[in-house]
């Protein structure tokens, strides 16, 4: 998944793709990264965003995915 993003992707489309699927808002439900990911991506986002009071934070994991 890291590969995915991190060599055909930008910041920009990673947030755009995050937004879209989170209905623009800030955080990813359990519903939403259980219906657009993975069982194994979806785990692994779980054990790297910060999870808020009303869901997975993911903007600054999607920041930080090209800032290495």
């Amino acid at each position: 998944m890291l590969d995915h993003f991190s060599k055909a992707e930008t910041t920009e489309t990673t947030m755009e793709v995050f937004k879209a699927i989170a209905q623009n808002q800030p955080v990813l439900t359990d519903a939403q990264l259980d219906q657009y990911f993975s069982a194994e991506d979806a785990a692994y986002l779980r054990s790297q965003l910060k999870q808020g009071e009303n869901g997975y934070e993911f903007a600054d994991w999607v920041n930080s995915l090209y800032n290495q």
